[in-house]
């Protein structure tokens, strides 16, 4: 019809043009006219069909672009091996959705990866204060997740309030600044534990966090017993508890029977743990974390688990309310890494090192955490440690430790196997800095040799992390430190007497968001030889959780 509508236009056309020499008719004028207007609608509406259609291929072509995209040739396998390292805590808030659906949420492929993969469902963390009024909802997640993660090992982080229960409809509070609640409200989050006790043979990595007297009755937990086979770590952290043992915490305990694979255990408070209440092998304990204790009741602990290997102690040390110190010391041949964090003052730094005789150590970690000055601090303990245990430390980590940089010059002249060393300074406004002009030039190889017997400072370090404070690093002293021991050629550094040093990561830390000049720019052609060397700059809360 459109085609001949536009026939009988041209033919009209041309009739038209001899109207201009005759008589026109205005009915032929009128109707030609609106032939006109008609046919120029069609052509518009063919314009738009065609922008229309141009508008689709585009985004077909956008959208089958996106499939060249580097992103959709990581196999399955790498992509999966990603989504784990993100869904390592899938948080259950009421807030936002878990880690694990956020990324179904993304496409379909990834879709597809997420509910084939039940290992990243495994992995669930919840906090129990922030679900009182919302328990329905929190049921059905876990069920969710129960039922996603198929047979897998689970890995539970659960948090709970500290509630004392009373009578129904009696008016509690989880904390000071939450608003009261009702036992009613509470109560229906114990099916939430239930459906998690009742897959407890799954259980591989378990940590309550427990405020005062936690809200569920221990009934609830009691099918566990027996049940802990696969259980492989376990952490409980008990917060203003009384020392004085009372009901739930002797049922807690009993729940800790019969754990055949435990090799990795953290708890707090350990005087919640005593030797004849616990059912598993103590000598069969591997990782040990102790939080918050005086000596008089972590070493004891200590000493039973024989086999340790990786020993962390926070917030450690010093005598008890009563004076009460530890009167024995735990030898051991099989510890190799000691981590030492949250140290009020030198004097429980020294009380921890004083009862330690390790042979084999060889990793510390050691982490300050007041902002006070440790100027009195002398090393006397730590070279003691050092002679009596006879072990060379090769890796070497200072975060936040409040010395000086010639306390920290004369620790390291009591490690020199070091093949790795890590200082973090803190971001306070302590006035001792490590990082210094004199540190820097006391860890630099000296270009001239002093003695035939001349000893080179740390001559195995190889890897080097350093995080300070950008008006503290000296570019030409760390030019100087990196040159002098970047030596890739083996006779060379067989000429000097030190390893090469291959790994060194500086992070700077400045108030600002963006630097208009960047010292260590200079740097990069350690980089360009072959150095794997790594310089950022940016704020202190980038870079540790406390800003510290």
């Amino acid at each position: 019809m459109h085609s001949k509508t536009s026939r009988e236009v041209s033919l009209r056309s041309s009739e038209i043009r001899n109207f201009f020499r005759t008589t026109v008719s205005k009915e032929v004028v009128t109707q030609f006219l609106c032939d006109i207007e008609i046919e120029v609608d069609r052509i518009q509406t063919d314009i738009y069909a065609l922008e229309n259609r141009r508008d689709r291929l585009k985004g077909m072509a956008r959208l089958y672009r996106s499939l060249l995209s580097p992103i959709y040739t990581i196999p399955q396998e790498i992509l999966t091996r990603i989504f784990t390292f993100c869904c390592q805590e899938n948080v259950l808030s009421p807030l936002s959705a878990p880690e694990v659906i956020q990324i179904s949420m993304v496409c379909g492929r990834w879709r597809d990866i997420v509910f084939s993969s039940p290992a990243l469902w495994s992995s669930i963390t919840i906090d129990f204060g922030e679900w009182h009024d919302q328990s329905d909802i929190l049921d059905r997640l876990v069920n969710r997740f129960l039922r996603n993660s198929q047979e897998a090992p689970l890995h539970l982080l659960l948090d709970f309030p500290g509630v004392e229960l009373g009578e129904p409809g009696e008016e509690v509070v989880v904390d000071a600044q939450a608003e009261p609640i009702t036992t009613e409200a509470i109560d229906p989050q114990s099916h939430t534990l239930a459906k998690l006790v009742g897959v407890c043979e799954r259980w591989r990595e378990v940590s309550f966090a427990i405020v005062n007297e936690p809200f569920f009755s221990f009934d609830i937990l009691r099918p566990v017993c027996g049940r802990l086979h696969a259980l492989e770590s376990l952490t409980l952290r008990v917060y203003d508890a009384m020392e004085s043992e009372s009901d739930w915490q002797k049922s807690f305990l009993e729940l800790l029977d019969h754990c055949p694979s435990l090799r990795s255990l953290c708890i707090s408070d350990p005087y919640l743990l005593e030797p004849g209440n616990m059912g598993f092998a103590w000598h069969k304990i591997t990782t040990l974390h102790l939080l918050h204790g005086y000596n008089v009741q972590a070493f004891p602990v200590i000493a039973l688990c024989r086999e340790v290997e990786r020993l962390e102690l926070s917030a450690v040390g010093g005598l008890s309310h009563n004076d009460e110190d530890y009167m024995g010391h735990v030898d051991s041949e099989r510890i190799t890494s000691l981590a030492i964090k949250r140290m009020e003052g030198p004097e429980h730094l020294d009380d921890v090192l004083r009862h330690l005789t390790l042979k084999n150590l060889s990793s510390v970690k050691i982490c300050g955490e007041t902002e006070m000055d440790w100027i009195t601090w002398d090393n006397c303990h730590f070279h003691d440690f050092l002679l009596r245990s006879g072990c060379a430390i090769t890796s070497l980590h200072l975060q936040a430790f409040p010395v000086s940089d010639l306390q920290t010059i004369s620790l390291l002249k009591m490690t020199p196997t070091l093949e790795s060393l890590c200082i973090v300074e803190s971001s306070g406004q302590c006035n001792n800095r490590i990082v210094t002009r004199r540190f820097l030039k006391a860890i630099a190889i000296s270009t001239w040799f002093t003695s035939p017997s001349f000893v080179p400072p740390l001559p195995r370090l190889t890897r080097l992390k350093l995080v300070a404070q950008s008006n503290d690093i000296d570019p030409r002293c760390l030019l100087r430190l990196l040159s002098s021991r970047w030596l890739p050629k083996p006779i060379d550094a067989a000429e000097v007497g030190i390893e090469c040093l291959r790994v060194v990561e500086i992070v700077v830390l400045t108030g600002l968001d963006d630097l208009k000049e960047k010292p260590l720019d200079c740097l990069r052609c350690f980089r360009n030889a072959g150095m794997r060397l790594s310089v950022t700059y940016g704020k202190a809360s980038e870079f540790y959780e406390d800003g510290r």
